[in-house]
Order: structure tokens, then sequence, then C-alpha cells
């Protein structure tokens, strides 16, 4: 159940990246697609409060299969019961609502719009009204992959731990148990691999915003001069 809503939000993510941040950013010709509705209405909508609701759900998604993983690693007497489908429904539902209520406070107190960008290509911006709520909001996006980066390696660490360990009592071990280490260490794998691949992205992700906003200081700073 997780996973499946994982998988939604990480489609959501990439469609909201690339069509809303990447593309916008590489050319000025698509600014007629994006000022279609003007510079204020849904896409400046979908550009900051849809891209935000993604990528904070896919966040939080992450650290909870995280914490799945090991609970049923480390812990798995108690994996059982701590897991259910009831519980692990709860959980969807409250991240999902959480963002839900955060995006919707973010449009009705910071009201997005797209700015033009003043340089010789002319690109477009997602800003909000509120500044001060639009810097809060990128902080949260660009310190929030790093807090899921570093708990996720510390929770993947002894998950690993505890399979190395594992492996050295699986000698004198059931079929069932040496069975059951197979499948808990493939699904390991490939979260690890998929949390990995998702903590490349968002440190790349932070790179940028971080090289964007040095641009723009400098270039303000030439101005003032």
């Amino acid at each position: 159940m997780l996973n499946v809503a994982m998988g939604i939000a990480d489609i959501g993510n990439i469609w909201s990246v690339y069509m809303f941040h990447r593309i916008r950013q590489a050319s000025s010709y698509v600014n007629s697609v994006y000022l279609l509705f003007g510079t204020h209405g849904p896409l400046p909508f979908m550009c900051i409060e849809r891209m935000a609701f993604f990528n904070l759900t896919q966040k939080y998604f992450l650290l909870m299969i995280g914490l799945n993983r090991f609970a049923a690693v480390v812990l798995p007497m108690s994996h059982k019961w701590i897991w259910t489908k009831k519980n692990t429904l709860w959980v969807i539902l409250i991240i999902t609502g959480f963002n839900v209520v955060y995006v919707v406070v973010l449009e009705i107190a910071g009201r997005a719009f797209f700015q033009v960008k003043n340089n010789t290509e002319r690109t477009l911006q997602c800003r909000l009204e509120n500044l001060s709520l639009y810097d809060f909001n990128l902080q949260y996006l660009s310190y929030l992959p790093m807090f899921v980066a570093l708990a996720t390696c510390c929770i993947f660490g002894i998950i690993i731990y505890k399979l190395v360990e594992n492996r050295q009592k699986l000698k004198n071990a059931t079929s069932y148990a040496r069975t059951t280490y197979k499948i808990e260490l493939r699904l390991t794998i490939c979260v690890f691999i998929h949390a990995l691949l998702l903590v490349v992205d968002g440190g790349t992700s932070v790179l940028i915003f971080f090289a964007d906003v040095r641009v723009c200081v400098i270039c303000n700073l030439l101005q003032i001069q």
C-alpha cells in the first residue's frame, strides 16, 4: 500500500518538476503557454503548490517506507501489528491530508503568480505574493530532503547491519527462515536503490536552487552598484 502511494507521489513529482520547472526554465518560447490564464491562475498554483505537495508527500512516504523496512528486519515480531493495513492507510491519509492543508494555506496566505525574469532570456519565475512565506516554502522544500536523506541513511545502515548479522545465523536455520531472509534482502535492496535515487535527485535540486539564488543575489548587487 505504501509502495503504491509512493509510486503516485513519484509520478506527480516528476511530472510537476519537469512540466513546471525544467521546461519553463529552459526557454522563454514557452512563456505564452504558461501565461495562458494570466500571471495569476491555476498554472502558477501548479508550479508552486502542486509541486510542493507531491515533493513533500514523496519524501514523507520515503521515510515511512524506510521505517517499514526497519520494523520488518530489526523488529520482525512487532512488524505485523505495527504495520497493519489499517495503520498503513492511516499513515497515508495523515501525510496526504497534512500536505493538502499545507498547500491550501500556502495559496490562501501567499497566492502564487508568474514573474518574468529581468534578463535577456525573459524566462518565468514562480513566486508568492507573500515573500516571507515564499522563502519559508523554499527552505522547507530544501531542508526536508536533507533531513530525509540523513534519516534514511541511518535507517538503512542499521537494516544492512542487521541483515549481515542475520546472514551469519542462517547456517542452521530452517528453509522458511532462509526464504524470508532472501525476500527481505531483495525488498531492502529495491527500496534502498529507490531511496538513493531520490536522495541524489533531491540533492541536485537543492544545489540548483542555491546556485540560482546566488546568481540572483550577485545580479542584484551589480544592479545596485
